[in-house]
């Protein structure tokens, strides 16, 4: 007893020791944490909410039994297989309670496949848009006496964009992501969400609400917290301009990025999700696993203030010769994801031969050959003669283009120049379009011009209609510039013309509209002609040219040599005299006469980095050029004397308006500048000196020039008994 109590007596001892010591500290300031405010308050914690519900009704479609419904089967296919295709179809109710905020959506659907044919399986689901009955929805129609758009629920009216796609294997209860689907129901205050199911790689069979297992009955789990969704972030896809070649900019070798950086701006959201597809709707079996997003995989993306990047990462590369589908989006800090924004870019197969001698790039590109989804040459003619006009001739294995009198043929070029990918810094030393000679009659002098219209169709045009809809004038003839030509009937029927400076003119313009902010040309449109503008013909000619189309002779193609490392185009050189339009006189004693050996002027002290180039041409369209200089082989003149006058043995005629153009050719870069045009009138007219000093130029409507358009007069008058009619046409006026 008396040990007992001794060692209560020292236990308490001690432990009034060990309190002192405590309280002892206590005592000290700095012995208690500096807590602050925030720290001492309770924790703010988000109340959240997952609810699970069943299907409200769900069947499947399927193309091998396309009249059959499957809305009393416990379970159904899903997947494509050599026989069809089956798809589900399943609905739930909306029970996201007013101003609740979904953060997260699953579908659960229970699948298998027989051990003996394991294989993956790819899900993709969109949202079901047209109405649909469980009990007589099939592969041909939604219910009783109505249609799908397309079979199959494939219209943009049947269903909305699939998700990026869930990946499955073997037996398994598959939690497919539906996030997107089911905000956006709740943002549009949908009763139900109404799901679609496809699938691809291989079929299971999975488990609708009739299945007998309860558990394996497709079920939605939703979790929502209190808030208000807005309509999502934005973004604003900024890497390529659609539909254009996406290159290695630092590669002299035309060369596709497979390992691009894809860009954005203007985004308001947080995160972003990217999916690239080998097709326009995202759900191919040839695609990679090309879908990334900020929280999964963001090493490889690049996040700043309303802008960001990703890399497509080493082992996920693309594939030349192919076109591309991306898509993007962005997710708010509330997590509300927002709407795909969705484009396409090419990585054309080129193969580009370096010259060992001269080092330039040297490439032929046919109308396929790039691989891309888009035919890089496409070709075609209209024809103004009797039934013609209205006849599409865009599958026809020839081309024709021909004059005569009383018709005309005009061959219609496209060249999908954004699919090729040339370097911004290009300097085409040499583009020439290459077509084969199918047969010809008489003398076809052809000329190539730059079109003003690049809506016209392949398979639609026609003389009347550029795209067999709508009406252009003269068969989509505007009066331009030649940038080549070839005679119809040259010895070789390989023909082959330079276009040059046309090709190296859309890269020029197309850098001066990215440089203003504007959106660049995605074509070059050329038409053929064998007939000059304003001159009736009085022969008949023509040649037959294979196209793309042609199963009997060689198609066409475009052979491009190319520099880089341009700076842009030379200075355009300058006309200065005579001035644009007028005529040129002599001056006899008072007395004026055509002046047939003029001066030709232009601004000589402008910045000179090669050679001046020259023509002179009887006609606006330079078909019929007479004169042509180029100071690197002429000694006639140098850039720099800025002017050429026309010897005796080289007089003009009168009667004619001549037309003159110049270009400057950079020497080292070999980078053609575009023309600049200008006229002058020889008149054929000469004044007459009456008496003293007075002289008399008789002046009347086409009298000065032999075509009879020099000058051009033109009258009428005007009734106030009816002030609504024109006049213009009538024999003689009213005054």
């Amino acid at each position: 007893m008396p040990t007992n109590t001794s060692g209560r007596r020292k236990i308490a001892t001690s432990i009034m020791l060990v309190l002192m010591f405590l309280f002892a500290d206590l005592a000290h300031p700095q012995a208690v944490p500096d807590w602050s405010k925030e720290e001492l308050e309770e924790p703010h914690v988000v109340a959240q909410t997952t609810y699970s519900s069943y299907a409200i009704k769900d069947t499947a479609i399927d193309s091998a039994n396309p009249n059959t419904n499957y809305g009393n089967e416990e379970t159904v296919d899903l997947g494509s297989s050599m026989t069809g295709e089956s798809k589900i179809l399943i609905s739930f109710n909306n029970t996201v309670p007013s101003g609740e905020m979904v953060t997260d959506a699953n579908l659960n659907l229970t699948c298998g496949i027989d051990p003996i044919d394991i294989a993956p399986i790819n899900i993709y689901v969109s949202r079901m848009k047209a109405n649909w009955d469980e009990a007589n929805a099939t592969w041909n129609n939604p219910d009783t006496s109505m249609d799908w758009e397309f079979y199959g629920a494939e219209g943009e009216s049947d269903h909305g964009d699939w998700e990026p796609p869930f990946y499955g294997y073997a037996n398994n209860t598959f939690s497919i992501d539906v996030t997107a689907i089911v905000q956006d129901a709740v943002i549009n205050s949908r009763s139900s969400i109404d799901l679609l199911l496809a699938a691809s790689a291989s079929t299971y069979e999975c488990h609708l609400s009739e299945s007998l297992v309860v558990a394996n009955r497709p079920t939605l789990e939703i979790t929502h917290v209190n808030g208000t969704h807005t309509n999502g972030a934005t973004l604003n896809p900024n890497f390529v301009e659609d539909g254009a070649a996406l290159m290695n900019p630092d590669v002299f070798k035309l060369s596709a990025a497979t390992n691009p950086t894809l860009s954005w701006n203007e985004s308001n959201g947080t995160d972003a999700q990217i999916q690239l597809s080998l097709s326009r709707d995202f759900k191919a079996d040839e695609d990679d696993t090309w879908y990334y997003n900020t929280q999964d995989n963001s090493s490889i993306f690049t996040l700043g203030t309303n802008e960001g990047s990703m890399v497509v990462p080493t082992g996920h590369e693309l594939s030349n010769s192919s076109s591309m589908y991306y898509r993007m989006r962005s997710i708010d800090s509330a997590g509300t994801i927002g709407q795909w924004q969705t484009g396409y870019f090419h990585l054309p197969g080129h193969n580009v031969t370096e010259n060992g001698s001269t080092g330039y790039g040297e490439v032929t590109i046919t109308f396929d050959d790039l691989g891309l989804i888009d035919k890089t040459i496409e070709d075609t003619y209209v024809d103004s003669n009797g039934v013609a006009k209205n006849s599409n001739m865009g599958t026809d294995g020839t081309l024709t283009v021909g004059s005569s009198s009383s018709a005309d043929q005009y061959g219609l070029l496209r060249l999908n120049m954004d699919d090729i990918g040339l370097h911004a810094n290009s300097s085409i030393v040499s583009a020439n379009m290459v077509m084969t000679r199918d047969s010809y009659s008489g003398t076809a002098e052809v000329s190539y011009h730059v079109m003003e219209n690049d809506m016209w169709t392949e398979n639609g045009v026609t003389w009347r209609k550029y795209d067999g809809t709508y009406y252009w004038d003269d068969g989509g003839r505007i009066p331009s510039m030649s940038v080549g030509n070839f005679e119809g009937d040259q010895a070789s029927s390989k023909i082959e013309t330079d276009i040059t400076v046309a090709i190296q003119n859309w890269i020029d313009k197309n850098n001066d509209a990215i440089a203003a902010g504007d959106s660049p040309s995605k074509t070059l449109e050329l038409m053929m002609v064998a007939s000059t503008w304003g001159i009736d013909e009085t022969t008949t000619q023509s040649v037959n040219l294979c196209t793309t189309d042609s199963l009997t002779c060689t198609q066409p193609y475009l052979e491009i040599t190319y520099d880089w490392g341009s700076n842009g185009p030379p200075t355009i050189p300058t006309h200065t005299s005579p001035s644009n339009g007028h005529s040129v006189w002599n001056i006899t004693g008072d007395n004026l006469s055509g002046n047939t050996m003029p001066t030709l002027e232009w601004d000589g002290t402008i910045s000179w980095s090669g050679d001046l180039l020259l023509e002179l041409s009887t006609d606006s369209e330079y078909r019929n050029i007479i004169h042509s200089f180029d100071t690197d082989t002429t000694s006639e003149f140098t850039p720099s004397d800025g002017n050429w006058s026309i010897s005796a043995g080289d007089s003009l005629d009168t009667g004619v308006m001549y037309h003159w153009r110049l270009a400057q050719l950079d020497s080292s870069t070999m980078h053609h500048s575009w023309w600049a045009t200008s006229s002058f009138l020889v008149s054929s007219l000469q004044s007459e000196y009456l008496q003293d000093d007075e002289h008399r130029l008789r002046l009347s409507h086409g009298n000065a020039t032999t075509a009879g358009d020099a000058p051009s007069c033109e009258d009428t008058y005007i009734d106030s008994g009816t002030p609504s009619s024109n006049y213009n046409g009538e024999d003689e006026m009213q005054v």
